[in-house]
């Protein structure tokens, strides 16, 4: 039985290195990717609304169905006060408390055998947590149909599309790209196929968003240097 994978699981299993358990995304790039997993992962299963860049409302019916650690704690926290707030808000917010909802994740993918934690010494005297993979076949399964997608083989889900963007954002995109082609273009024929996919206008904005915040971090961290 093949195992179901979040928007958080899926992006953090692509930003992990499959042999030693490093981290290949920078922490300011993914961590304002994993917030907005969380916030599409809720989006897309009926859990929360968002309309003009706005939280519109939470959702608590099927609140049970929400097995996940890092997304039912997610939802309680934007039940608890964020509902009328705006998505920039929330993402600059959360995006403060990402160690937690890594580590969550994490842990999550720990628990369904996916991944496995082990300490490695640096410099023999501090610990360092890394997480390889367990299981391989839940992440080639994931790299087998997002490039039967690139390749025109399977047709692009809004789900898709968001864990593309989510990709991008955080530098990992590349994994993708066919040898004889530059990173460049294969970025402008990702952006091309989603151009041409259908998506509501409350994700569109959110991915946006996203993206806008990264830049913004970016540029803020540079004056400060």
């Amino acid at each position: 039985m093949a195992i179901a994978l979040t928007l958080p699981d899926q992006l953090l299993l692509l930003s992990l290195n499959d042999s030693d358990g490093s981290f290949e995304a920078s922490s300011i790039y993914l961590s304002h990717s994993l917030i907005g997993a969380g916030l599409a992962e809720l989006m897309l299963n009926g859990h929360i609304s968002i309309e003009n860049k706005t939280l519109i409302s939470v959702n608590n019916e099927h609140i049970t169905s929400i097995s996940h650690p890092f997304l039912a704690q997610f939802h309680a926290e934007l039940q608890l006060k964020w509902e009328g707030k705006k998505t920039k808000s929330i993402l600059q917010h959360f995006v403060r408390f990402y160690a937690k909802y890594q580590k969550m994740t994490l842990d999550h993918l720990i628990a369904l055998g996916v991944l496995e934690e082990v300490n490695r010494k640096i410099l023999w005297v501090f610990n360092s947590k890394k997480y390889p993979e367990k299981n391989s076949l839940p992440e080639n399964l994931l790299r087998s149909h997002l490039k039967r997608v690139v390749s025109g083989i399977e047709q692009l889900t809004e789900r898709d599309i968001c864990l593309f963007k989510f990709l991008k954002s955080s530098g990992l995109l590349k994994q993708f790209k066919p040898e004889e082609k530059k990173l460049r273009s294969f970025q402008k024929e990702i952006e091309q196929l989603i151009e041409q996919t259908p998506i509501s206008p409350s994700f569109k904005t959110l991915l946006k968003e996203i993206e806008d915040n990264i830049i913004t971090a970016i540029v803020m961290i540079t004056v400060v240097t």
